[in-house]
């Protein structure tokens, strides 16, 4: 498969295996590797059965030339392929995770984008789940103070592309106390499906939204890719790494979300 339209540089995908090959200005190295066993903790059934391996995450991923200067501004851009396919009833997921606090005392939101596949992200804070089904070309920007999941709902694998604060350490504690996120994503007769997890007491109210508007996020075009957008101006995206200083983000995007 190839990626470079929606990556912004040369990437393929072999399909077989998940994996991300380069060509011309980036070979990718050996992924961080997501193994059923270790994803346990947070599934809805922890004996269920599915791949031995469900995702692949390369981080600091991408040429490094166009990005010096994101780099210079302390952003980092990462890649990540889920296998598709079930885990029991579950689709494949991420472990799911929180965000740590950045030096100005807010939660360090984080920008993501389907680069092939199809996705929901699942996202959370104490209050509400905002449930958002996304697809190739579409931004889901996650706002300070949510922690989310994302599941491979489609046929093929996921690819997905983010760019988050260079010292972002991300929070995993939270998910693997309450045995992942508060909904679980099962495969009903008619397609994917919410089951509550019961171990969150009350169960949050859920919602549906939608992918983030590609101007909210800081593109000039729908689908235009984030690592190009970024490495032409990071400056625009200086919200990943000081979110304090973008509270007229945060309200947009909250009246955006309903």
């Amino acid at each position: 498969m190839d990626l470079t339209p929606r990556l912004g540089f040369t990437a393929f995908l072999d399909e077989a295996s998940c994996r991300l090959q380069g060509g011309g200005q980036w070979t990718p190295g050996p992924p961080d590797v997501r193994a059923l066993e270790a994803m346990r903790p947070v599934l809805a059934d922890p004996a269920a059965q599915g791949p031995a391996e469900l995702y692949f995450m390369y981080r600091g991923a991408g040429p490094a030339a166009p990005q010096a200067g994101a780099r210079r501004r302390g952003l980092r851009y990462d890649l990540t392929v889920l296998r598709p396919g079930l885990v029991g009833r579950e689709y494949v997921k991420t472990f799911g995770h929180e965000h740590p606090a950045a030096p100005d005392g807010i939660a360090y939101p984080e920008l993501y984008q389907v680069a092939a596949g199809r996705a929901w992200f699942i996202l959370q804070d104490r209050r509400t789940v905002l449930v958002i089904a996304a697809g190739p070309g579409d931004c889901v920007l996650i706002p300070p103070g949510f922690g989310h999941v994302t599941v491979n709902v489609g046929p093929g694998p996921l690819v997905l592309a983010n760019w988050v604060d260079g010292g972002f350490t991300s929070l995993y504690d939270g998910y693997r106390q309450r045995r992942g996120a508060a909904v679980y994503v099962e495969a009903g007769s008619g397609g994917p499906v919410l089951r509550s997890n019961p171990a969150y007491h009350p169960a949050p109210a859920v919602r549906w939204g939608a992918p983030t508007p590609p101007d909210l996020v800081g593109l000039q075009e729908p689908g235009e890719p984030i690592f190009t957008a970024v490495c032409r101006d990071p400056d625009r995206f200086a919200y990943l790494c000081r979110p304090a200083a973008a509270a007229a983000l945060w309200a947009r995007l909250d009246e955006y979300d309903g």
